[in-house]
């Protein structure tokens, strides 16, 4: 996964200060009890922040994983003001957000041209 220097740098100190604490864990992010934490948790802990940060300025229910469709859409934004080819590039934006093919990321380009649905920008 293609990360900023910078991230990378963040990452490998906290994973130095992690293993200090739990030196026997295989996750990145583990649990107090070592173990990797549960979806569950994850979508409530978000939630959670969520509604602390944005108390009366957002009502839409947000959940992690519409932030990946968010990033998705704003790439295929990004290559269509660019005139970039959706083809060519399909595959590489797949294997970064982790799937198996780019199949899926093909049939949400098609909607998202321009010349789709003839929408001028």
């Amino acid at each position: 996964i293609p990360i900023a220097d910078d991230a990378v740098e963040m990452c490998r100190d906290y994973m130095n200060r992690s293993i200090e604490v739990y030196p026997d864990t295989e996750y990145m992010f583990p649990s107090p009890t070592g173990k990797p934490y549960q979806k569950r948790w994850l979508a409530d802990t978000f939630r959670r922040l969520w509604d602390t940060s944005n108390p009366e300025k957002c009502h839409v229910k947000i959940r992690v994983y519409l932030l990946r469709h968010r990033y998705t859409t704003a790439v295929y934004e990004k290559w269509l003001d660019e005139g970039a080819d959706f083809n060519a590039r399909l595959p590489y934006l797949s294997a970064y957000m982790g799937h198996a093919g780019f199949e899926a990321l093909l049939t949400a380009s098609i909607c998202c041209q321009k010349d789709f649905f003839h929408v001028p920008r």
